[in-house]
């Protein structure tokens, strides 16, 4: 099986795919997160340093690229899995990004995502809405 993890930050979901007897790993992260720490607590992270750190103590074979999941589209580009957790709410076109997801995901594979939803009484209520930035995590610019 092959794995994408797209927002990858530590790693965690792609060395747990490997753990697990995935064939090929791919991690991507466009470390915005850098941006997010600085303004949130001052400290400048050069980024991937824990990526690095995990990857070094497993002896991992998890490919790491610093990118945006927008640019994947290699021709060995094609996953069986594609994990996105975590960041469909940090990405200012989130219907974009699940169509490129889409596009990378081999036939027969799966998108598997996690984000913040909104789920009412109402069903003719959208399960997704965007927020301000701000909103979910003030003062958080980094949230769409």
């Amino acid at each position: 099986m092959s794995v994408l993890d797209v927002g990858t930050f530590d790693g965690f979901y792609a060395f747990l795919a490997e753990h697990r007897g995935a064939d090929r790993v791919v991690a991507v992260d466009n470390e915005q997160y850098r941006l997010w720490v600085a303004s949130r607590w001052g400290v400048e992270l050069v980024g991937g340093e824990g990526f690095r750190a995990v990857h070094r103590l497993l002896g991992s074979a998890v490919e790491y690229r610093r990118m945006d999941a927008f640019e994947l589209g290699r021709p060995d580009d094609r996953f069986d899995l594609v994990y996105c957790f975590g960041i469909l709410h940090r990405v200012e076109n989130p219907l974009g990004l699940l169509h490129a997801l889409h596009g990378l995901t081999a036939s027969g594979g799966t998108v598997l995502v996690e984000t913040y939803g909104v789920r009412t009484e109402d069903r003719d209520e959208p399960a997704i809405r965007g927020s301000n930035p701000g909103e979910v995590y003030a003062p958080d610019e980094f949230v769409y």
